[in-house]
């Protein structure tokens, strides 16, 4: 049996609202914590089978993943030796801090908006801007905004489109990754690269 058609089965024996909304609650939860693998292998089979909630879905997961990232920023604040680099090493992610450490120290606000919205494993962010006391509100802020952008357009795609819009993502996600990553390059360097200049 196929991943998809496990989820399908899990959700029809929780085929009732406000069951299925706590559910997606928890597991946004868990995917800024400690969720092995990308949320959307979720919330597709999810999203197809129950258009009419679209809205409320991505809300529950947004609402989800906040919580998880306000745990992952406090573990990475007071617990990180202990729990926090632990916990990127078995998910495979154990240089993810190190190799992000010098983005967060100069533009923290969109290093974070960025590990949020692409499949970068978002506990680098959470765990991360806890580890190097980025400002509460800036990781919030860029946080909320990432994760809602990637969640929205998810549920948007899915509720139009249906499995055409699935067929395509998958087709071209290599190429959306890319061309999303570089508009967000270009943006950062003309938000911060002209500063540096005059800094420099």
């Amino acid at each position: 049996m196929s991943i998809r058609a496990r989820i399908d089965k899990i959700f029809a024996q929780l085929d009732h609202t406000p069951t299925i909304l706590w559910a997606v609650f928890v597991l946004g939860a868990l995917e800024a914590t400690v969720l092995p693998i990308p949320f959307e292998l979720m919330l597709v089979p999810l999203l197809l089978r129950k258009r009419q909630l679209t809205l409320a879905i991505v809300l529950a997961a947004l609402a989800g993943c906040m919580v998880g990232a306000f745990a992952g920023y406090a573990i990475g604040l007071y617990a990180f030796q202990s729990f926090g680099q632990p916990l990127l090493d078995w998910l495979g992610a154990g240089d993810g801090v190190g190799l992000f450490k010098q983005q967060l120290e100069d533009n923290a606000f969109w290093t974070i908006f960025l590990v949020g919205f692409t499949p970068v494993p978002v506990q680098v962010a959470t765990l991360g801007a806890g580890f190097m006391e980025v400002s509460l509100a800036k990781y919030a802020l860029a946080m909320v905004l990432a994760r809602a952008l990637r969640f929205g357009a998810l549920g948007l795609s899915v509720y139009l489109f249906g499995d055409a819009a699935i067929r395509f993502l998958q087709r071209h996600r290599k190429k959306a990754l890319f061309a999303t990553s570089l508009v967000f390059a270009i943006i950062l360097f003309l938000t911060f690269g002209p500063q540096a200049s005059q800094a420099a």
